[in-house]
Order: C-alpha cells, then structure tokens, then sequence
C-alpha cells in the first residue's frame, strides 16, 4: 500500500479503498505528464542537434559523414518510441504498461481497433432499427 507522506496506516485504512483510488488516479496522471515531459525535451533535444547539423554543412569529412548519419538516426529512433508511447497511451489495455513492447502495442492496437468497428457496426444496426421503428410508429399515427 502506498501512503502520502505524513499519513499513517491507520489513517489511510480509515478512509477505505476511496482514498487508494484517489492515489491511484494521481499516480496514473503524475506517471502521464512525466511521460509527455520526457516526450518534450527528447523531441527538443533531437531537434536542436538537426539544426546544429543544418548549421555546420560539412558533407566532404567523413567523420562530419558519420555525425550527420548518428543524428539522423538518433531523431528517427525518438520519432518511433515517441510514436508507440502515444499509441500505448491510448489503448486501455496498456495504459499502465510503461514497458510494453513494440509487437505487444501494435497487437493490442489491432485488437482494439477490431472492437471499436465491431462496436461501431452494432451500434450502425442499433441506429437503424431505432430508425426504422420511429417510421413504423410515425405511420401509425397518421
């Protein structure tokens, strides 16, 4: 169990599960905007050495060759983990996971957006039927 600073066991047993839920919301949110932060200047970062590169053309040294390459390389491996760490965050069986693999969230991202057109198609049917029954009972009136 955790517990706030300054708060006993006792204190946090009388408030039941209510306040664990609360902490757990907090942690869950803390956890999300860490995450953005870390997002932020890792973008940031990559970035900036882009536009030390586009600063300092120097095409001819290989080593300068090199540089140029690792930087790139660097940026497109951010781009991706930024990519899946947004994708993570928005399927609800991972959420929690900060450590999911890649094959595990696009699975998962198949998987959720294979209930979602399910979903949609009963509710498509649902809609109709509603629709059809409105009909029926306007025809009725008249």
């Amino acid at each position: 169990m955790k517990l706030k600073v300054g708060k006993s066991k006792a204190g946090a047993k009388m408030h039941g599960t209510k306040r664990k839920a609360g902490s757990d919301d907090f942690e869950r949110r803390r956890i999300k905007v860490r995450a953005e932060v870390e997002r932020v200047e890792r973008t940031k970062a990559c970035e900036k050495a882009v536009m030390a590169l586009n600063q300092s053309k120097n095409d001819e040294d290989p080593e300068s060759r090199r540089h140029t390459h690792n930087v790139l390389e660097r940026k497109r491996r951010n781009d991706l983990k930024n990519s899946y760490q947004l994708l993570r965050e928005q399927l609800p069986t991972l959420e929690d996971n900060d450590r999911a693999p890649t094959g595990q969230i696009l699975l998962h991202a198949v998987e959720y957006i294979t209930s979602l057109n399910d979903k949609e198609r009963d509710l498509a049917q649902q809609l109709a039927a509603a629709r059809r029954e409105g009909a029926r009972l306007r025809s009725l009136r008249m």
